[in-house]
């Protein structure tokens, strides 16, 4: 408020623009996975770390207050001509979910990894924000869940 009559009451002058804060917009990515673990690794390890490292790459700041490096969803990623492509791509998830130590692979069949209850990329809207949703992990070898 003390802003506010320092703007309107002691200083007013005349504005040709209005500044309104808004809450971002978020679009959930829910994710589901068929994974198979590597020998010697507990299940309930490998499904942590495979949480905590989606977990990661969704963040917008990293826990000391910085920005997230990982974080680039929007305009800063472009195609081969340079127009803004605004997409979580399928194959970045799949890499992250690779990568986790523990994780032997990633099932071979179509659908074993779904982002948004499809096996491709998430378009996003102008204005929107990954925020990551359900993540679903399924044991290879067994079918159920980790």
């Amino acid at each position: 408020n003390a802003v506010l009559s320092e703007v309107t009451v002691v200083y007013p002058c005349t504005l040709t623009f209005q500044v309104s804060v808004q809450s971002p917009v978020y679009r959930n990515i829910d994710i589901e996975v068929r994974l198979y673990t590597q020998q010697g690794f507990s299940k309930a390890a490998v499904r942590d770390r495979v949480k905590a490292n989606l977990a990661a790459m969704f963040r917008v700041s990293d826990p000391d207050g910085t920005p997230n490096p990982l974080v680039d969803f929007g305009f800063n990623i472009k195609d081969a001509d340079g127009n803004p492509v605004g997409e979580i791509a399928w194959s970045d998830v799949f890499n992250v979910i690779r990568d986790t130590e523990g994780v032997r692979k990633i099932g071979d069949r179509h659908g074993d990894l779904k982002l948004n209850g499809l096996p491709a990329d998430v378009k996003l809207g102008i204005k929107e924000f990954p925020l990551l949703g359900t993540v679903t992990l399924i044991d290879g070898d067994t079918g159920g869940y980790l």
